[in-house]
């Protein structure tokens, strides 16, 4: 990991509360291990999408859609794994 990588997530934005510092250290841990697959574009498509609160703020979130190529890939080799296992 990068020395000058931030390993604290406060999630103090958007009145959330503190969360555990567990909590923060496992999202942190799923990111990094998750990210080189997620920003691959041929994996997955990112979504930006707006949702309106009830104090009239705009905020935004990301979704991420596995696409279809990919994931008849992982299908194919979990069929295979299982006609091998029997």
């Amino acid at each position: 990991m990068p020395a000058h990588t931030l390993l604290t997530f406060d999630f103090k934005q958007n009145g959330n509360s503190k969360r555990a510092c567990d909590a923060s250290r496992l999202v942190m841990q799923l990111l990094y291990e998750d990210f080189p697959l997620l920003a691959s574009r041929d994996i997955y498509k990112m979504t930006r999408y707006c949702v309106y609160r009830s104090n009239g703020k705009k905020e935004y979130g990301f979704s991420f859609t596995m696409r279809h190529g990919y994931k008849e890939r992982l299908l194919r080799e979990r069929m295979a794994a299982r006609v091998r296992i029997y």
